[in-house]
């Protein structure tokens, strides 16, 4: 529908107000099987099953780093060094950066996003071992 709306308001003006981008609001999967319990430290920052928000990131966006799989957001160095998951897109962001305060992050944090783009765990004292659990839980292959 969304798509229909969009190629019309190409060359009808009046389809515009169909594909308003403030009426349309992507799934959340907060009640999924497949994303983790939120994290309770977390104070503010999207939730996990929300889909990522749009963030200025360097020369580009959020949403454009991610590789084809899992992706893991971290905002420390050395916990990207540490993380050596074969098929996992590791992102550092800067944990002074306005995306962290945006994510309600701190350096020791961690977002596991699924290849849809939707957040599927996030750890307010990430390591590599819960974030590897995060990865298999959402996966389909662990329990809780």
């Amino acid at each position: 529908m969304r798509d229909a709306a969009l190629n019309l308001a190409l060359s009808h003006s009046f389809a515009g107000q169909l594909a308003n981008p403030r009426q349309m609001t992507p799934y959340t999967y907060c009640d999924s099987p497949v994303v983790c319990a939120d994290d309770p430290e977390f104070k503010s920052g999207p939730q996990v099953g929300a889909m990522l928000p749009e963030a200025r990131i360097g020369d580009g966006y959020l949403t454009g780093k991610p590789g084809a799989g899992f992706s893991v957001l971290v905002f420390d160095k050395r916990l990207a060094n540490d993380l050596d998951i074969a098929g996992v897109a590791v992102i550092l962001i800067d944990a002074e950066s306005e995306v962290a305060q945006q994510f309600g992050a701190r350096q020791s944090s961690a977002y596991l996003v699924r290849p849809d783009l939707h957040i599927a765990a996030r750890l307010f004292d990430a390591t590599p071992a819960t974030i590897q659990h995060a990865l298999r839980f959402a996966a389909g292959e662990v329990l809780p």
